[in-house]
């Protein structure tokens, strides 16, 4: 079996996400991956739809833009869910 924290709180994005359709919410799947250069460590911030499965989640980018260069130097990156408000962390 997976971390028990992950599983959590993948569970518990499921939820938001839903309870945000429900609710009317535009791209309540819309989240914003955040990076840093690994060079310089400026920061980079850009939104993007995420997909979420059972045990992952997935946000796409192209492998030759800034986003995809800066994950592939460095893969650890923040990622903000803005469409699925909530005053849940």
């Amino acid at each position: 079996m997976g971390d028990p924290v992950l599983i959590e709180s993948i569970e518990k994005l499921h939820r938001l996400i839903d309870q945000a359709r429900v609710r009317g919410e535009p791209e309540s799947n819309a989240a914003t991956p955040a990076t840093a250069d690994a060079a310089t460590g400026r920061p980079s911030a850009r939104t993007a739809h995420v997909h979420v499965d059972k045990d992952s989640v997935a946000f796409f980018v192209n492998a030759r833009t800034g986003k995809g260069s800066q994950l592939a130097t460095n893969p650890q990156a923040a990622l903000c869910f803005s469409g699925a408000r909530s005053h849940s962390r």
